[in-house]
């Protein structure tokens, strides 16, 4: 059953779906280098099912079509926009590729790997996200993994501080003012996993592998 309140992309940050592939890389640091890790990640599964959370235009989701050729991808989105120029993207992959418009309340088919980027902190409710992660695991078959790519601050104090500053001096290198930067800031908050928080203090991107209950986290500074 699909949330009663509806995440858009055109609400949330103020972009149609066509503009969102090239402005997240003004918005995100080492945007790239993030999708590679994850891709890299479901490469060394074995034609692995992979269901891409809050999917969005199929940026995660259609990189792991394009370099992992014995993958398939369900792509899960609210947003029928998002998930319009998801569809145009992996077109050409055919059946290995599948549309879903859900929630993230949704239940979950059985998979190998449980893939977001930039998606999760849209469940800022602990309990709500504890309920998410149960079904996660109990989706994945034996070794899957859960992977998650978002942007990530330290809650408060100097750490904090720190990463707002380097956050916002990489948008200043875009061309991103502050009148666009204060909202933005609004908009982020920093990334749980169920009751864990992950609030690292010298990195503002990176890639939390989830494999059952073991957290590994490859840091990629900037």
């Amino acid at each position: 059953m699909m949330a009663t309140t509806e995440h858009r992309v055109a609400t949330h940050l103020g972009l149609a779906a066509s503009d969102y592939d090239a402005q997240i890389r003004r918005y995100t640091p080492r945007y790239d280098e993030m999708i590679d890790t994850v891709v890299a990640i479901i490469g060394g599964l074995n034609a692995p099912d992979v269901i891409d959370l809050g999917a969005g235009t199929g940026a995660l989701g259609g990189a792991i079509l394009d370099r992992v050729p014995r993958a398939r991808v369900r792509f899960l989105d609210i947003d029928p926009a998002m998930l319009e120029v998801a569809g145009a993207r992996v077109a050409a992959h055919g059946a290995r590729a599948e549309l879903w418009r859900g929630s993230f309340d949704d239940a979950l088919p059985a998979c190998d790997a449980v893939v977001a980027s930039l998606a999760l902190h849209h469940v800022p409710e602990p309990d709500r996200k504890r309920a998410l992660y149960a079904r996660i695991h109990e989706a994945l078959r034996p070794g899957g993994v859960l992977l998650v790519a978002d942007i990530t601050v330290h809650e408060h104090g100097i750490a904090h501080d720190h990463m707002y500053s380097a956050w916002i001096a990489s948008m200043a290198t875009h061309g991103i003012t502050e009148p666009v930067i204060g909202p933005v800031r609004r908009v982020l908050k920093p990334v749980r996993l169920g009751s864990v928080s992950l609030d690292l203090a010298f990195t503002a991107v990176f890639v939390a592998v989830i494999v059952l209950r073991t957290v590994v986290v490859p840091l990629i500074p900037f």
